[in-house]
């Protein structure tokens, strides 16, 4: 219902707000359907008694990092879209701007954690102590 200041329609009702919102809802699925085929494809694994294969570590570690990833991109594009009412800390923008960012600071999404995985998809060997 928000409108923003000098502005005669509310958010909800601009192109530019409807495309993030759009945008945002895309990336989460795509995040969300890589997650669940992920873990459905381990556990598939695991129920027919095969290991745990380094490619499928590998895998559950860009399946992680990318939720990270996008959750973050996601986050600040609502964040954007909220206008200058995002910072006010009595709405949840400014905490889950914070919140996704602190999450994010963990070594889990950090770029660097995406080196294994890419070792093991050019067939080298991982190079690191665990997945």
């Amino acid at each position: 219902t928000k409108t923003p200041h000098g502005g005669k329609v509310p958010l909800r009702l601009r192109e530019d707000v409807q495309v993030a919102v759009a945008r945002a809802e895309t990336s989460l699925g795509a995040a969300r359907a890589f997650a669940r085929d992920t873990v459905s494809g381990l556990w598939s694994e695991a129920e027919n008694g095969r290991p745990v294969t380094p490619a499928w570590q590998a895998k559950i570690r860009q399946a992680c990092w990318y939720a990270g990833h996008v959750g973050k991109q996601v986050v600040t594009s609502m964040y954007e879209a909220a206008g200058s009412s995002a910072v006010l800390e009595a709405l949840p923008f400014a905490r889950q701007l914070r919140d996704v960012y602190a999450t994010c600071q963990h070594m889990q999404y950090q770029d660097r954690m995406l080196v294994p995985p890419g070792r093991i998809l050019l067939s080298l060997e991982a190079d690191a102590p665990f997945i």
